[in-house]
């Protein structure tokens, strides 16, 4: 089904794909080693001004990003790795000022990646994202989370789900459970994939996709 313009616009899309209230406390909160932010976290983990106590406003939390935060590899949401996507620019091409608005004109079509646990070209396929004009990662989040959606073809989102559904609470959802606990807790994301196993001879040095060539399979 074709999504409203409202929905495809990049306005809309950006507003997706920036969480401007993980943005704001982990970047910009006093605690979060940014004495001159100005900006605490109340009790219920929300990110509020220091002198006024009022939210912080996403328009606030996304001009720190452009201004600042692109600047230092912060990232706008905790599945858009800013470094990693940059990373996958031509060589000699100037970053651009806003790589959110980079990914959903340009760097979506041409198949750059912001999200290394996040296939677009499989996903895509698989849910017919094209059909609904939002960029990949932008679908995920809005629609295959609370769907349950799989990220990739070794991540059962359902399965995970219903095996760590004690551990996920806390955490928006399952990919992001595994994605800060994978290492630790060495959960399997299927039964297509094996943590344990991949780790041994690829040791956890940073995120990638696990490929045919160097998946062992769980058995």
């Amino acid at each position: 089904m074709q999504p409203s313009q409202g929905i495809a616009s990049v306005a809309n899309q950006q507003r997706i794909l920036f969480d401007h209230k993980w943005y704001s406390a982990t970047y910009m909160a006093n605690n979060a080693g940014m004495p001159n932010a100005g900006i605490n976290v109340d009790n219920a983990g929300n990110p509020t001004t220091a002198h006024t106590g009022r939210p912080v406003k996403s328009d606030e939390a996304l001009r720190h990003f452009l201004e600042i935060g692109r600047l230092a590899g912060h990232n706008p949401h905790p599945l858009f790795f800013t470094a990693y996507y940059l990373s996958q620019l031509p060589p000699g091409q100037m970053p651009p000022e806003n790589p959110l608005r980079h990914y959903i004109e340009t760097g979506a079509a041409l198949g750059m990646n912001p999200c290394p646990l996040f296939d677009p070209a499989w996903y895509s396929e698989r849910y017919k994202v094209a059909e609904t004009g939002l960029a990949p990662l932008v679908h995920y989040i809005r629609n295959g989370v609370p769907e349950r959606l799989d990220p990739n073809e070794y991540f059962d989102a359902a399965a995970y789900e219903a095996e760590h559904a004690g551990a996920i609470k806390g955490y928006a959802y399952a990919l992001l459970h595994y994605l800060f606990t994978a290492e630790k807790g060495l959960q399997n994301p299927s039964s297509r994939f094996c943590t344990k196993d991949y780790l041994e001879p690829f040791p956890y040095t940073h995120l990638t996709l696990p490929t045919q060539s160097t998946v062992p399979l769980a058995l």
